[in-house]
């Protein structure tokens, strides 16, 4: 079973626990899986006159081979900080990540249309991994018609609107998370998804969101095996 975005570690799943830099360093540790990355909530407290140090000092955590994912980063424009800093912040992580080329774990709030924007002017070309999606399945559809991944949490437990953007999402671009400490267990979102699975094509999901992860990490292709979610 695969957390694919968490903010906690659990030592029973596969969990990749999100670090907030440099908010939340002193959490790092050396034998769990990690992504790190600047959050749109930080960015307003960074320095612009230092944007390439503090950069830099990102990189050398990138580097390290239990970081599995850049990110969270992106865009939210439901919060305060300037919209123009944000996208320059952002911006500047998906160039460092041209060069780093780790799948990158997308925090987006009301701003779709301007992260695929930015990703395609700067020529990207690695993953994108759209986390907490919770929008009606043409959004779905648009953002995996262009090979980018949705990564699907709480709001399937409840949510109408992201069910059956599930239903209707290519399996073979989706991923599972818990996100907030306090949220659902990954237990839980698993077995609804199973349901909701069950809808569409029929499939073995957690087999399939395994299958989804070795693609993205073909290295870590003795990760233990995955079974069907009972």
């Amino acid at each position: 079973m695969i957390d694919i975005h968490s903010h906690q570690q659990r030592k029973d799943i596969f969990c990749v626990e999100n670090i907030i830099y440099p908010l939340e360093i002193d959490n790092y540790n050396p034998n769990t899986p990690f992504s790190i990355g600047f959050h749109p909530y930080e960015v307003d407290k960074m320095d612009k006159n230092n944007l390439d140090k503090t950069l830099s000092e990102l990189e050398h955590y990138l580097t390290f081979s239990n970081v599995y994912l850049f990110g969270e980063a992106g865009l939210d424009k439901q919060i305060k900080t300037d919209f123009s800093w944000q996208i320059s912040v952002f911006e500047q992580q998906l160039l460092l990540n041209k060069k780093i080329d780790k799948p990158f774990i997308v925090h987006c709030v009301g701003a779709y249309n301007e992260i695929v924007a930015i990703y395609k002017k700067n020529k990207c070309n690695f993953p994108l991994i759209f986390h907490g999606f919770n929008k009606k399945h043409t959004v779905a559809q648009e953002l995996q018609k262009q090979g980018f991944y949705l990564s699907f949490g709480a709001a399937l437990l409840h949510n109408p609107s992201t069910q059956e953007s599930f239903i209707q999402a290519d399996k073979s671009l989706i991923f599972l998370e818990t996100d907030a400490q306090n949220s659902h267990k990954i237990e839980e979102i698993y077995q609804k998804a199973t349901i909701l699975a069950e809808k569409g094509f029929k499939i073995d999901l957690a087999a399939q969101i395994y299958a989804n992860f070795i693609h993205l990490f073909p290295k870590k292709a003795n990760f233990a095996p995955v079974l069907s979610y009972e």
